[in-house]
């Protein structure tokens, strides 16, 4: 009898290729991360109408996780994500940041999915895309990824992996907050969305001699978050604008988006210190309350200050503080 048990489990690698035992494990709510699709060729013949002979070509496994995300493992994501810049400070708890900077080679993992009867192990697996949001309920955190290849493995069983089963609270709507612009926005802010993404060409790992990718590369990284506010005054607008008489001749104003996760002592804050509003909606109906969605992309600011009070130039830094050791 088939009984439904779906995990995630994930181990930074340090040789491209060479699979690791995974370090932790996450309970998804959905996985498409999966063999491709259309991964051999048909070769093109004049004998006939139908096709007589196929050839292999270039395997790439790709898709999907997600999950509620918890304050260690979103730590994990989020540094593989940026994969740039990374400091730790022990203390209590201790503390983690992560911040982008011109490192184009993604960090890659082992991935491995158990679906109710098979394991598939995913080696030198990559992010290409992040997002996490909240709304009304529990956050939800997705991310896109790119495998070098894809081998079946026997599933674990719930007491294989109880061990290293990420076991802390995950984050809901009542656990954040948000400042925009240096005012604290959380009493009319009703959600938010933050994306990563690191324009990964999955044929930038394609190299003569080999089916498989040979390594990954990152292209530009693209940052963007959208939040909805309740309509209560002309801020919105005049920030768009760059002035309170219109449309300036100047563009919008920048403006720093710091949404953040706490329980407890443990927290995960985002500073995007330097955003353009690439869009302001206040759509209505009839007599509804209105709720404007805000929309930004982040920008490089130069001197952001870590807890060291050291600087870097960066468009994201990450603060994490948990009990967890160092990532690096």
């Amino acid at each position: 009898m088939v009984q439904v048990f779906r995990y995630a489990g994930f181990g930074e690698e340090t040789t491209f290729g060479t699979p690791v035992t995974p370090t932790f494990y996450i309970a998804p709510q959905s996985i498409t991360m999966g063999p491709p699709k259309n991964a051999e060729t048909v070769v093109p013949s004049g004998m006939g109408r139908m096709p007589r002979k196929k050839k292999p070509g270039y395997y790439v496994p790709s898709g999907g996780i997600t999950y509620q995300p918890d304050v260690v493992s979103l730590g994990y994501l989020l540094n593989w994500t940026i994969s740039g810049g990374y400091q730790f400070t022990s203390g209590s708890p201790n503390t983690h940041e992560i911040y982008a900077t011109n490192n184009n080679d993604p960090t890659f993992f082992t991935l491995v999915t158990g679906k109710d009867v098979i394991e598939q192990q995913f080696n030198s697996t990559v992010i290409n895309n992040f997002k996490l949001s909240v709304s009304d309920s529990l956050a939800s955190c997705g991310i896109d990824m790119f495998a070098q290849m894809d081998v079946p493995s026997t599933i674990k069983t719930e007491n294989d992996i109880a061990s290293t089963l990420v076991s802390g609270s995950v984050f809901g709507f009542q656990d954040s907050t948000c400042t925009f612009n240096d005012a604290d926005k959380s009493a009319c802010m009703k959600s938010f969305d933050i994306s990563i993404t690191n324009n990964i060409n999955a044929a930038t790992g394609r190299t003569i001699g080999s089916r498989f990718p040979r390594r990954w590369k990152s292209n530009g990284l693209d940052i963007s978050w959208n939040a909805t506010v309740v309509y209560e005054d002309t801020d919105m607008f005049e920030l768009y604008w760059g002035s309170q008489d219109g449309a300036d001749v100047n563009g919008s104003s920048m403006v720093n988006f710091k949404p953040k996760f706490t329980i407890g002592d443990d927290y995960v804050e985002f500073n995007l210190p330097n955003n353009g509003l690439t869009s302001v909606d206040t759509p209505s109906s009839g007599s509804d309350e209105i709720v404007q969605t805000i929309s930004g992309i982040a920008y490089l600011e130069n001197d952001v200050a870590l807890a060291d009070a050291s600087t870097v130039d960066t468009s994201i830094l990450v603060t994490v503080k948990n009990t967890n050791g160092t990532m690096a």
